[in-house]
C-alpha cells in the first residue's frame, strides 16, 4: 500500500478500523472491534430506559439513614454521585428491584414525596447505532480511495477521515451514556428533619393541706 510513512496516527488508527471491518485484522483484535455490532445487537433487544426515582422523607435521625442506604448501595455495586447535608444522589446498577432500592432509601422514616421517571431511550439509541454504522461504512469507502488517488489527493482524503473518525468517536460518546443511564437506577433521596419533641415538665399537683405548717393546724381542718 502506497503512501503509508505519511499517514499520521489519528489516521492509522482509522486504517486499521477499516482493515478490521473488512476481516483483515479480525485474527489480530480477536474479533474485539466486530463484537461491538453483536453487543449492540444485544442491547436493542432489552427494554432501553432510563430510570429516575426521587424520594423526600422525614426522620428525626436522617444521618443513620443516609448511611445505611450507601452502605446497601456499595453492597449492591451501586456508587455515589453526590453527596450534601439534606441530600443524597446514588446510581444503582438497574436488575436490583426498584421498590427495594426505595425501601432501603425510606428506612425508618416517613416519606412525604416520592417521584419515579421513566424514559424511554430506545429511539435515541437506534438512530445512533445507525449512525455509527454509516460511519464506519463511510470509512470504508475512503479506504478504497486511497490507492486510485494522487498524492494531494490522498491528503484530502486522510483530512476526511480525520473528520470521520472525530464524528465517529462522538456519536459512540453518545451511545454509551445512553447506554450507561438505561443500566443504572438513579436515585434522588432528600431528607426534612423532624426536631425531636422534648417533654415539658408536668405541673405540679397541689394540695391545701400540704400548705398546712404544724400538725395541729391540720388535726382542726379534720
Amino acid at each position: 500500500m502506497k503512501y503509508l510513512s505519511i499517514f499520521r496516527p489519528k489516521f492509522q488508527i482509522a486504517l486499521a478500523i477499516v482493515l478490521v471491518s473488512l476481516g483483515f485484522l479480525a485474527p489480530l483484535f480477536n474479533g474485539a472491534l466486530l463484537s461491538q455490532d453483536s453487543a449492540s445487537k444485544d442491547t436493542s433487544s432489552k427494554k432501553e430506559e432510563t430510570i429516575e426515582a426521587t424520594l423526600i422523607v422525614k426522620s428525626v435521625r436522617p444521618e443513620q439513614i443516609r448511611d445505611k442506604f450507601l452502605s446497601y448501595v456499595k453492597e449492591k455495586g451501586g456508587w455515589l454521585i453526590r453527596m450534601s447535608n439534606q441530600d443524597v444522589t446514588v446510581s444503582v446498577p438497574v436488575d436490583i428491584p426498584l421498590e427495594d432500592v426505595l425501601g432501603v432509601a425510606a428506612g425508618d422514616g416517613l416519606v412525604i414525596q416520592r417521584n419515579i421517571v421513566r424514559t424511554n431511550v430506545g429511539g435515541e439509541m437506534t438512530d445512533l447505532r445507525a449512525k455509527i454504522g454509516a460511519k464506519r461504512k463511510h470509512l470504508e469507502q475512503l479506504y478504497k480511495l486511497l490507492d486510485e488517488s494522487e498524492f494531494v489527493q490522498i491528503l484530502e482524503v486522510e483530512t476526511e477521515i480525520n473528520d470521520t473518525v472525530d464524528e465517529l468517536e462522538e456519536l459512540q460518546g453518545e451511545l454509551n451514556y445512553y447506554s450507561e443511564m438505561a443500566a443504572n437506577i438513579r436515585c434522588n433521596l432528600s431528607f426534612r428533619l423532624i426536631a425531636p419533641q422534648q417533654m415539658t415538665p408536668k405541673k405540679p399537683v397541689e394540695f391545701p393541706w400540704m400548705q398546712i405548717r404544724n400538725i395541729e393546724s391540720l388535726l382542726e381542718r379534720f
